[in-house]
């Protein structure tokens, strides 16, 4: 007959951890998946930021491109001298750049409100650029981008040598940028030089339901930033007050993108450069470079950036190239 023996009787143990066991491994694992977390984190900010300079590469290659077949850069802003006209009569620097990226289709498409001429009675689809419809403050259907054209050093969007006749909202700073309204560069105009000159830089758009303009590559309401702010500045970007509070909804201040009423009108805008990226934005210079610059970056260097003719000097030892 075979007698049943205790597992503490034989000396053997049973199979299994112990409570104290089961909460060192837990310990060990909490440890190891602290450690391993920002590594993580790290390594997703780094292909953002990576895509973003790529992306960056691709449009200041584009302007290059523009500039070698057309002796000038892109207008930032093709339009009559009165901005109370129709939508279609404004073609910005981006709808100017479509067919050196890759949408030579979308640029056709667009061939009848290009001329330009009276008639907004036209629809855009395009699944990277979003949709524009006839009256597109009140559907809320704009046609969005990260990326925007440096239209300001250091104050408003409308510069002091741009043909503008409406207001007094001009900027009286002889600094001078990239693009501006009826306003065309060529490289010999930029006498900072090219390498020392931001040309486009990053935008945090507006929401999509809304009216809010900013990264509205068809609209110069929305295609362009200043650099009077710091880039991912906690200052509001400045709307126009008599829009902002419009039933279309043309200021929607995020934590990362605050807005309000701040400007007097159209060319008194005050958009940043804004980027959800850590530490600062991506910029692309006018020679093709991209480069990733501190949002701590000294004030003036940053509006000397800003300018074609600022004296812009050495880039901060925060800004390194990509």
């Amino acid at each position: 007959m075979r007698i049943a023996r205790s597992p503490a009787a034989c000396g053997c143990h049973p199979h299994g951890f112990t409570l104290v066991e089961l909460l060192v491994v837990i310990a060990i694992i909490g440890t190891l998946v602290g450690l391993l977390l920002p590594a993580v984190q790290a390594a997703r900010e780094s292909a953002r930021r990576s895509t973003c300079s790529n992306n960056l590469k691709q449009i200041t290659l584009a302007l290059n491109i523009f500039h070698d077949g057309r002796s000038q850069f892109p207008t930032g802003v093709v339009g009559p001298s009165n901005m109370g006209s129709g939508y279609s009569q404004r073609i910005t620097w981006m709808q100017q750049l479509l067919p050196f990226v890759e949408e030579a289709g979308l640029y056709s498409s667009l061939a009848p409100v290009l001329s330009p001429q009276a008639s907004a009675s036209y629809t855009i689809a395009n699944p990277a650029l979003g949709t524009k419809q006839v009256n597109p403050w009140q559907t809320g259907f704009l046609p969005r981008s990260n990326y925007v054209g440096c239209f300001s050093p250091d104050a408003g969007m409308v510069s002091k040598d741009a043909d503008y006749t409406v207001g007094g909202g001009k900027s009286t700073s002889d600094l001078r940028s990239l693009f501006n309204y009826n306003v065309t560069r060529r490289m010999k105009n930029v006498t900072d030089g090219i390498s020392k000159t931001v040309a486009v830089s990053e935008s945090i758009a507006g929401t999509p339901d809304s009216a809010d303009a900013r990264g509205a590559w068809w609209d110069p309401w929305g295609c362009q930033y200043s650099h009077k702010n710091a880039s991912n500045s906690n200052v509001p970007d400045a709307i126009w007050s008599v829009v902002a509070g419009s039933p279309y909804n043309m200021c929607v201040s995020t934590p990362t993108a605050p807005c309000n009423g701040g400007a007097s009108e159209w060319a008194n805008l005050i958009f940043s450069a804004r980027s959800k990226h850590s530490g600062g934005v991506n910029a692309g210079m006018a020679d093709g470079a991209v480069l990733f610059i501190s949002e701590n970056v000294n004030s003036a260097i940053w509006q000397a950036l800003g300018s074609i003719n600022g004296g812009a000097g050495e880039v901060a030892a925060d800004a390194s190239a990509q």
